[in-house]
This record gives structure tokens, C-alpha cells and sequence, in this order.
């Protein structure tokens, strides 16, 4: 195959997309590779796809690219894929590979024979057993590495289940799961393809029997199930024959079986394991049926909590006593709560499957407790005390009461000041550029976060990372991905989607509330006197020298290279520069280049922007080309620029003077100064530059004066 592995990968991923946008930097996520990697493969393959497979890549502004083509096509080009002889893993590829190995295993391996199955050291994957270990913390799995021996993962047999399920549906989209159930034309080779490799979870021929075999029972017994219940159902039922044919037994609560016996869903289970046991011709253990019938439970509550009223547990009477637990942690703290139906309909959505859970002695593991309990132990207190009152008759455990924090928790938060985000930090590569327009976007879609702040790469190490909100427009290489989330400056449909999940993600991690704030109110009259006019002076200095030393220049790019080009823009603006000093900016400009677009989507602009020692002064200027050239956008597509931008600071400058150059990235947000910055004379631009940081000045101080 003429494709590059890293083009194979980008393929699947736009064919597991399905006929769904998704943006440059989420495929660079997940292939956990650079925006500008991504952007050269893209680039690289298009002509190829176009001529072996006719199909092409739709690219939609603010959106992203999607694979267009017939059916056929794509699914031959995802057969060609899998046949080509794969060489190597990507990391994520590797780590669930590792984890599909040992969980199957019946004894110890080698770390030497993971390395050579997975074509890496053994550094390599000690390191990923160090993640792997982390995640499976949440099965209550544990990873034994015994010198002499190998690595195995211990734990129950329905622990280990869960991780398999877990690990299916976290990388295998409901329609390959879907295609495996109504064909049998999978790959056999299972290295080529990760998908594949995991699908080596469960026999192809096991699952389709089971298919067959629910169709005609639920067919039957008038019994209907959604279609991600049933591929859920199916896929545990395959896991499980799996183990059983290994030896691996499952055991269930002797009590909580006998509770279930009576129920419909016991009956279908029943059913279901009877035409099992016939089929394959081996005896299923009792105690599956359990499993099955709260499978089928589960399956059952999760639909009608959604779309309509049910028996168990009277929804109606949920409604009332998770409105009563509301009310009575609200009264205790002295609050309010959001009295819309979103707060009260997810506490009683949550409170049917908890108290069936409860009942039925099922486990309930909850990994954040603990960190609940230190970040939030007088509202985990009052939360427990008032829900010991509501249901006087039911234990519940103090895992479940953590879940139950959760959602009082953010009902309080929505109305009442108890609860609040901390800052959060916009990032992008200098501090003036991308975050500064970002920072606006945010603050319109996200009113509750108490400040939005933006800081440069260099400056992440003042940064309380476990305590702080990061929004960045470029990869962080030194930070886990869980702790920051990477979005385009220009905050489409799908970035703030990825914001509200990170922000659902971390909200009970960071642990801060108004008590912990320091606004330092009390200030000195002197200083309320003087710190306005102090600022005014500040901010009107340093204006006037940036719309002073405003440069509008046009360059003959004609036969000349990017890099030639930017040689000579740098020379003209800094003309104190020597050769090589010129050399190392244009560098430090080609290298924020290469982290991710500077094209100004809808516009004929490029930003580029910069913070370096060797610069003294901070400085705005514009370049017309005589010739466009090709450049990547802030949302990922190539678009043709003639004019470019340039923000440049020294590293170690004022807060004052970062504000006034990230203000003018924040311009090229509005279509009025987009227009000025294209057409425009000097004498307009600087015209529109001091009308604009008048107004600017004046609601700064304002701002500061209400402080």
C-alpha cells in the first residue's frame, strides 16, 4: 500500500467518523501525534486516496474534514488497510494491546515477549503498565509484576469482564460492533489492526450464533431491547462463554438471585442461557443467569427513566424525594438550588438504577470518593445526613452517597455562590496571540468561570495544574492530557462540546470554593485614588508606542521561499537584528507555525506572533505579499494569505503591554478590523487602532476601579 502508517491510521479514524466532521486537533489526540503531523499526512495522501480509492476529504470551516466517497469504497479501502502488513503501534494502540494480552492470559508474561508482541523496549512498556495500572484501579484489578515470573492481572473474574467490556466499548464504535454481529468478512489478522486485535476478545462465530439466538427469543417473548442494549447484551454473553470454555467461573449473591427469580427479565435470562447451553453444548452456571438478568435490567431502567414512566421505585416518588434532598441540603447550607427541571430530573434519573443497585447488593465502586471526601467532606456530610432521612429505611453505601454529592453539588453551584470554578488559564505557544481571542469566546459561552487568564508555554510552571482550569490552542507535551483540554482558537461546535466534558470531568477534582477566594477587598484610599491613574498612564504609553512603531509593509515574495521571506519581514521591522538573531526568530516563528494553524479562517490573514529575548519592545505589524502562499488556518484547513500579521514582544515584558497585543488578536474576531487589516491605508489602521484602545483604556480602568 502506497500510504504511510500514520495515513493508514488517519483514514480509519475518518472512517470510524462515519459521516461526522471531526477536527485536526482531535485526530492529532487521538493518533497522539502534533496538529502540524496530522496536517502533513493530510496533505500528503489526498491525491493518493483520490486516484486508488475515488474518494476525497471535505473540509468545512469551524467543523473539520470528513471522508467523502461510496460505501464500497470505504469499505475496501478499510479491508486494503487491514491487510497491509502493519510495522508498529501508535502508544494508544500499544497499551490496549498490552491490556488485551493480559487479560486473556492464564498465567504470568515476560515483559520481554510483550515488547517484542508490541515492537518496543521494555522500558517502553513498564511505562505503560504504570497507566495501565491506573486505569484498571477502577475494575479493582491491580497489575502484578514479579521478577522472574512476568506480569499478570489480578483480580475477580467480573472484574476482569468489565475491563474486556470496557476496553470493547472505548474503542469500538457501535457500528463495527454492529458489522461483526451481521458478517463475518474480519480481518484474520489480528496485528494489522488494533480493532481487530480486540475483537480476538470474543470468537466471531460465538457472537453471531448469540445474535441469532436472542433474535428469535426476544422475538418470542415479546421482549424489546435497544440496539446498544443488545450489542451490550451480545458481547457479554460472548465474554462470558469465552471464560467459561477457559475455566474461568463467575460467582453471583446467593440472595440477591433468589430476589430476581420472580422477575420477567430472570425468565428471558433463563431462556437465554437454556438455548445457550443447547447450542454450544456445554453447561452454563446458574449464576449467569444473574448476570444476565441485571443486564437486562439495567438495559430496562436506562431506557425508561428517558422516555417514560415506570413501576420500579414510582418515578414520581423519586421525584419528590430527590426534590426533598435538594431542599434539605440547601436549608443546611444556607443556599438555594436551581429549581429548573435539569437539576431535580438528573438527581431522580440517577436515584432509580442507584436504589436498584442497592438492593440488589450489587457493588457500587466509586474511584473519586476519596478525593470527595477531602475536597468536599461538609457537603459529602450534609449530602449523607439528609439522604439517611429521606430513605430512613435503606442503607446507602458511602460510594453511592459520592455520586449523590455530585449532583447537589452542582445544583447548589448553578444559582448560588457556595460553589465556583477557579481561574481558568488560556494558553497558547508566546501568551499574545491565539489564547487572547479564545479568552473572548470563552468568557461568552462559559460565564461562570470566575477569571480567564492567558499565559504563555513559559509560564505553565507557575501554574497550579491540579487546581486550575487549562484551556490551550496547542499540545501540551509536559502535562497529561486529563488535565488540559486541546481546542482551535476559534472555538467551533465540537470544541466547546470537548470543554463542557473536560469541565464534567475535573469538576469535582479541583476542590475550591468562594471561602478559598482572595479578592483582597480591603484596599487603601490612597490606592483607590491612584491605581487609576497609574493604569491609564501605563496602558496610554505603551498604545502610543505600539501605533507609533506601526509598520504596514509589502514584500516582492515572488520565486522566493516562506522562510527567505519571513528573513526579510524581520530584517525591515528589526532592523537592530544580525543575521543570526533574524535567523532564530524566523525559526521561533516557522516552529508556533508548525504547532498549529495562524491562518485567519474566513480572511486572507496570517497571524504570527512571538516572545524572544532578542526582541526589545513590543510591536504590531502588517506585510502585504506580492504572491499568496499556502497556509494553514486556525481550524485546521489550507487556505491562500496575503497579508500577514505580526505581534512580537520580548520575554519578559509587563502585564500591561501582553494585554494591549493580545487586545489586537482579539480584533481579528471582529469583521469590521479583519476588513481595515486587509484593505486598509496606514492611516486607517492607526485611525482604527486609537479609537479602538481609547475606548479599551477607559473600560479597563473602569473595570479595575470596581474591584
Amino acid at each position: 500500500m502506497k500510504l504511510t502508517l500514520k495515513q493508514q491510521a488517519i483514514l480509519l479514524e475518518l472512517l470510524k467518523q462515519g459521516d461526522e466532521f471531526v477536527s485536526l486537533s482531535e485526530l492529532a489526540e487521538k493518533l497522539t501525534v502534533s496538529v502540524r503531523t496530522i496536517q502533513r499526512e493530510i496533505k500528503g495522501m489526498e491525491k493518493l486516496i483520490l486516484e486508488d480509492f475515488s474518494l476525497t476529504l471535505e473540509r468545512q470551516i469551524g467543523e473539520g474534514i470528513r471522508l467523502e466517497g461510496s460505501e464500497t469504497q470505504k469499505e475496501y479501502v478499510r479491508k486494503k488497510i487491514e491487510e497491509s502488513k502493519r510495522i508498529d503501534f501508535f502508544p494508544f494502540e500499544r497499551k490496549t494491546l498490552i491490556l488485551q494480552t493480559l487479560l486473556t492470559a492464564n498465567q504470568p508474561i515476560k515483559l520481554m515477549a510483550l515488547a517484542l508482541q508490541c515492537k518496543v523496549t521494555t522500558a517502553t512498556v513498564s511505562s505503560d503498565l504504570d497507566e495501565i495500572e491506573n486505569w484498571l484501579k477502577t475494575f479493582q484489578l491491580e497489575v502484578s509484576r514479579k521478577r522472574g515470573s512476568g506480569v499478570e492481572i489480578l483480580g475477580t473474574e467480573s472484574s476482569k469482564r468489565q475491563a474486556m467490556s470496557s476496553m470493547l466499548a472505548d474503542n469500538l464504535s457501535t457500528d463495527e460492533l454492529m458489522q461483526l454481529l451481521r458478517n463475518r468478512n474480519a480481518s484474520s489478522n489480528a496485528e494489522e489492526n488494533i480493532s481487530q486485535r480486540l475483537l480476538g476478545l470474543v470468537d466471531q462465530d460465538t457472537l453471531q450464533m448469540i445474535e441469532r439466538e436472542l433474535n428469535k427469543i426476544f422475538e418470542q417473548m415479546k421482549y424489546p431491547l435497544a440496539d446498544s442494549a443488545y450489542i451490550g447484551l451480545s458481547v457479554h454473553l460472548a465474554l462470558a462463554l469465552e471464560r467459561i470454555k477457559n475455566g474461568d467461573a463467575i460467582s453471583f449473591n446467593s440472595d440477591t438471585l433468589k430476589e430476581l427469580q420472580g422477575s420477567m427479565e430472570y425468565k428471558v435470562a433463563s431462556e437465554i442461557v437454556k438455548r445457550l447451553e443447547k447450542e454450544f453444548g456445554f453447561p452454563i452456571p446458574v449464576d449467569e443467569i444473574g448476570y444476565v438478568t441485571m443486564h437486562l435490567m439495567g438495559s430496562k431502567l436506562r431506557s425508561s427513566f428517558k422516555d417514560e414512566l415506570v413501576d420500579i421505585e414510582h418515578s414520581l416518588e423519586l421525584k419528590s424525594k430527590a426534590k426533598e434532598i435538594l431542599d434539605r441540603c440547601a436549608l443546611e447550607l444556607k443556599t438555594t438550588w436551581d429549581s429548573d427541571n435539569e437539576a431535580l430530573d438528573g438527581l431522580t434519573t440517577h436515584l432509580g438504577p442507584a436504589l436498584f443497585r442497592i438492593k440488589t447488593h450489587m457493588s457500587i465502586r466509586n474511584p473519586m470518593l476519596p478525593l470527595i471526601r477531602e475536597k468536599y467532606n461538609k457537603l459529602f456530610l450534609v449530602v449523607k445526613k439528609n439522604c439517611m432521612d429521606v430513605f430512613s429505611q435503606i442503607d446507602i453505601p458511602d460510594e453511592e452517597i459520592g455520586y449523590i454529592v455530585m449532583h447537589v453539588g452542582a445544583a447548589l453551584q448553578l444559582s448560588d455562590a457556595a460553589f465556583i470554578w477557579p481561574n481558568a488559564f488560556v494558553i497558547c505557544s508566546s501568551g499574545i496571540g491565539t489564547s487572547r481571542m479564545l479568552a473572548k469566546q470563552l468568557r461568552q459561552e462559559f460565564p461562570q468561570f470566575e477569571k480567564i487568564e492567558n499565559i504563555s508555554m513559559f509560564e505553565l510552571d507557575k501554574v497550579d495544574i491540579d487546581h486550575s482550569i487549562l484551556i490551550s490552542t496547542v499540545p501540551l507535551p509536559k502535562i497529561d492530557s486529563e488535565h488540559y483540554v486541546l481546542i482551535s482558537p476559534f472555538l467551533t461546535a465540537r470544541d466547546k462540546e470537548k470543554v463542557h466534558q473536560y469541565l464534567r470531568q475535573i469538576r469535582f477534582k479541583l476542590g475550591l470554593n468562594r471561602e478559598s477566594k482572595d479578592l483582597n477587598p480591603v484596599r487603601e484610599k490612597t490606592n483607590k485614588i491612584h491605581a487609576p491613574i497609574t493604569q491609564m498612564k501605563k496602558y496610554t504609553h505603551i498604545v502610543y508606542e505600539l501605533i507609533r512603531n506601526f509598520q504596514l509593509l509589502s514584500l516582492e515574495n515572488k520565486g522566493i521561499t516562506k522562510q527567505t521571506s519571513l528573513k526579510q519581514i524581520c530584517s525591515n521591522i528589526n532592523p537592530q537584528l544580525t543575521e543570526t538573531e533574524v535567523e532564530l526568530l524566523v525559526a521561533q516563528l516557522l516552529h508556533r507555525e508548525e504547532m498549529g494553524g495562524i491562518g485567519i479562517p474566513n480572511a486572507n490573514l496570517a497571524l504570527y506572533h512571538s516572545r524572544s529575548d532578542m526582541i526589545k519592545k513590543i510591536s504590531f505589524h502588517i506585510c502585504s505579499l506580492r504572491e499568496p502562499y499556502a497556509i494553514h488556518s486556525m481550524t485546521g484547513e489550507e487556505i491562500q494569505v496575503e497579508k500577514l500579521l505580526f505581534l512580537l514582544s520580548p520575554s519578559n515584558v509587563s502585564k500591561e503591554s501582553l494585554e494591549i497585543l493580545s487586545e489586537i488578536s482579539i480584533l481579528l474576531l471582529d469583521k469590521t478590523a479583519i476588513d481595515i487589516f486587509q484593505t486598509g491605508t496606514r492611516e486607517n489602521i492607526v485611525f482604527f487602532l486609537e479609537q479602538h484602545f481609547s475606548q479599551y483604556i477607559i473600560q479597563q480602568i473602569q473595570r479595575r476601579d470596581d474591584l
